[in-house]
C-alpha cells in the first residue's frame, strides 16, 4: 500500500479558519471522489508525535526543563522549552551552559566481564547456575 502526502500550503487561510495561526498543525483529510473530509486535527502538545525534538529532549539528563518535571534541586531551569501562545519558545538560545555538569558517560565494563551470559557459558547445574 502507499501513503500519499499532499501539501495544503496554498489553502491554509481557508483550512485553518478559527485556529491559531503560526502553530504547527497536524491535520488529516479523507478524499472520497470530489469531496474532502477533515478527519483529525491537533496542534501544540498533540503534534509532539511527529516533532522529534521534544522526544529527544525527554532522553537527555536535564529533560525539557518544564514545570511538570520532577528535577533534583540544583538542576538548571534556564528557561521554558515549551511553545508559547506566539508559537516558538520565548527565550533566546543559550550560547553555552553555565554551571552545567560534564557529559554523562556510559559505565565502564569490567575487563574480566564475559560477553556470554552465565546461563549459556555454564549449562544447568554448573557454575553460575541460579535455579
Amino acid at each position: 500500500w502507499t501513503m500519499p502526502w499532499y501539501s495544503a500550503q496554498p489553502s491554509l487561510d481557508s483550512l485553518l479558519v478559527g485556529r491559531e495561526p503560526g502553530l504547527f498543525h497536524l491535520v488529516c483529510y479523507l478524499r472520497d471522489g470530489d469531496r474532502v473530509f477533515e478527519t483529525y486535527w491537533t496542534n501544540r502538545r498533540g503534534a509532539e508525535a511527529v516533532d522529534y525534538s521534544y522526544a529527544l529532549m525527554d532522553l537527555t539528563a536535564f529533560g525539557r526543563q518544564e514545570d511538570w518535571e520532577d528535577s533534583p534541586a540544583g538542576w538548571p531551569r534556564l528557561g521554558q522549552a515549551t511553545r508559547t501562545l506566539g508559537g516558538a519558545p520565548d527565550w533566546p538560545p543559550l550560547r553555552e551552559a553555565q554551571g552545567g555538569r560534564p557529559t554523562a558517560q556510559w559505565p565502564r565494563i569490567n575487563p574480566n566481564h564475559s560477553p556470554v551470559p552465565d546461563a549459556i557459558a555454564h549449562p544447568a547445574g554448573g557454575p553460575g547456575h541460579q535455579c
